[in-house]
């Protein structure tokens, strides 16, 4: 991921080199269709990484930031830092000194793999880039609920639910699927 201005002109200058290797590839060996192809296939893969990861780069800083920024682990919780970073003008050096630390703190949160965030250090964050954060818990969709269909339980009790696993009362379908829900 290109974090910087810095960052992405590299990324264009070794885009450039590959793209000049690969054209000397395919001159050299184009009467030679498997060792072309063995020989170009990290060139090509290599080049639509580095295409990908400055489009990403351009549409951060162009355009508007989302109304909410998702994130579910800890990768999307770096990403998320970059991007609100770059939304807001600042350097990492210029976020470093708002949040009282050094430029070589601020590179290394935005690292891929780190995973030291604390929920007062990203509150923190937060209050310095101008954002609201929250914090969820969500309950897997996996979790056993008991939906109960066209039915009124006035006269019946279900003391344990999650034994219930399907009957029929009345014409009423009671089917287990994990809580209680009312369909």
């Amino acid at each position: 991921m290109i974090k910087n201005n810095r960052q992405l002109e590299y990324a264009k200058k070794m885009l450039r080199m590959l793209e000049a290797d690969l054209a000397v590839i395919r001159k050299k060996y184009s009467n030679n269709k498997n060792k072309l192809e063995f020989l170009s296939k990290g060139h090509i893969e290599h080049i639509a990484q580095l295409k990908d990861e400055i489009a990403e780069y351009q549409r951060m800083r162009t355009d508007p930031l989302p109304r909410v920024v998702r994130a579910q682990n800890m990768e999307e919780i770096r990403k998320g830092i970059i991007r609100l970073r770059m939304a807001r003008g600042l350097t990492q050096a210029e976020l470093a000194s708002r949040l009282g630390c050094k430029q070589s703190d601020v590179s290394r949160i935005e690292r891929k793999g780190y995973q030291g965030f604390t929920y007062t250090f990203l509150n923190r964050l937060a209050k310095i880039l101008d954002v609201n954060l929250e914090l969820n818990f969500v309950l897997p969709d996996t979790k056993p609920t008991l939906t109960i269909k066209n039915s009124s339980l006035a006269d019946e009790t279900i003391q344990k639910a999650s034994e219930w696993s399907s009957y029929t009362r009345n014409n009423n379908t009671y089917a287990q699927t994990g809580g209680l829900n009312y369909a």
